[in-house]
């Protein structure tokens, strides 16, 4: 790093000290917030094009100045905290919010994360450019390119600390996601930013499926709310049903905790009482129930503290039944949280996916395109990265969205290579 970015790093800094704005549970202004508990300005100084810029530059991947040609405004980062619902009972959520210098009307994007497992990679976690949560790098880059970012920590991260994360369940996950659209439109009020009457939806791997869940929600129940005008969803796993069972078909696992964190999870949402010693084989299902998902380990540890094996992971029992016709109740939840089935996208759709992707098949994909185009969808475009990965797919989504988005290109597939 030369000394010129090295002092433009050290001043961002230096700046990006915490920052709070207070209010009560009513608000500031004339009328009530009806979701908007309290929010939090986490930038002292708005982050401008110039320093954003400057870090892109420090990454080859972004040599092209696709990102760098979209960005116009600088940026302030809000943590929000707001109502919400989870199995029908109320309770607090959060957030992060970036809202860009703009004097006009400005979009809404809600941007759905990916999987965390750590409470301190939600994005509400945000401190400055040097010390935040990965997710946060979407939300800076949309917010500087003109539109309001919401980002929802989901249920069970943020403030909600106690709950364990419903993990790839759709209503719970959309329920939150609409609150926290409902939470920015309310701080933007307060603020006197413009949001206008256009939305966007957007976000990878988990994220892609939370997006998708949040359309379906949106469409279903909120159109006149919240108008969509387009929707990016990434590697997601729409087929839930199908990935679940392809995950346990695998004899070796890059991921166990994700794998694991789907039947915990479901376990827990359902309330079906399961005992974990029956899914996974000791001394993995005590870990499992000791907390290993809870949200106090990194993805790595909790990896670490399970085994990539899969006959070594699950119990021979659940196997062979969850592969066979047994494991009924559980597989009727997973199917029911199936993305491709029960309703047709009416906003522009598109399913990005790298043909490699052997974390999250490109099937799920495939299948959904396929799903709702047989059943009358007018626009939605499945598209694929040839030979790329998860993890290799995850920057030309970040820039094929960003230009569909801005409406300064049409999709490309931007040649990215596998490392």
């Amino acid at each position: 790093m030369n000394k010129t970015k090295f002092f433009i790093l050290l001043l961002v800094l230096v700046s990006l000290v915490g920052c709070k704005i207070k209010q009560d549970d009513n608000g500031n202004g004339d009328e009530p917030n009806l979701v908007l508990v309290s929010y939090e300005k986490l930038t002292a100084a708005a982050i401008t094009v110039t320093v954003l810029d400057q870090l892109l530059d420090l990454d080859a991947n972004f040599n092209d100045k696709i990102i760098q040609n979209a960005t116009q405004y600088a940026v302030n980062v809000y943590k929000v905290i707001y109502n919400t619902t989870y199995k029908g009972v109320a309770k607090q959520a959060s957030g992060a919010c970036v809202i860009p210098t703009a004097s006009d009307a400005v979009p809404v994007v809600s941007y759905q994360h990916a999987t965390i497992l750590h409470h301190s990679d939600a994005p509400s976690q945000y401190k400055n450019l040097l010390d935040m949560p990965g997710e946060m790098v979407m939300c800076l880059l949309t917010g500087a390119c003109g539109f309001v970012c919401s980002a929802p920590d989901y249920i069970g991260y943020g403030v909600d600390i106690d709950t364990l994360h419903p993990y790839h369940h759709a209503e719970s996950t959309a329920v939150a996601c609409v609150d926290m659209l409902r939470a920015v439109k309310e701080l933007c009020a307060e603020l006197d930013v413009n949001t206008g009457s256009e939305y966007f939806l957007t976000g990878y791997s988990e994220g892609g499926y939370a997006t998708l869940a949040l359309q379906k929600k949106i469409e279903t129940d909120h159109a006149a709310e919240f108008p969509l005008s387009a929707v990016s969803a990434g590697a997601g796993a729409y087929d839930l049903l199908t990935s679940s069972s392809g995950f346990v078909e695998y004899a070796a696992l890059g991921n166990p905790a994700y794998v694991c964190f789907i039947f915990v999870a479901y376990n827990d949402i359902y309330g079906l009482g399961r005992d974990l010693n029956e899914i996974f084989q000791a001394p993995y299902s005590d870990r499992l129930r000791d907390g290993l998902l809870n949200g106090d380990y990194t993805t790595n540890q909790a990896n670490s503290n399970l085994t990539g094996v899969t006959a070594d992971l699950f119990t021979a029992k659940f196997l062979a039944d969850f592969l066979g016709s047994g494991e009924t109740t559980l597989k009727d939840a997973l199917r029911d949280n199936n993305l491709y089935q029960g309703w047709i996208p009416a906003a522009p759709l598109r399913l990005f996916h790298g043909t490699a992707d052997l974390t999250v098949s490109p099937a799920n994909s495939e299948t959904a395109e396929n799903a709702f185009l047989n059943n009358g969808a007018a626009d939605v475009e499945y598209i694929s990265f040839p030979g790329l990965n998860h993890a290799g797919s995850v920057l030309p989504w970040v820039k094929n969205t960003i230009q569909w988005f801005t409406g300064s290109a049409s999709i490309l597939s931007f040649g990215f290579e596998e490392e």
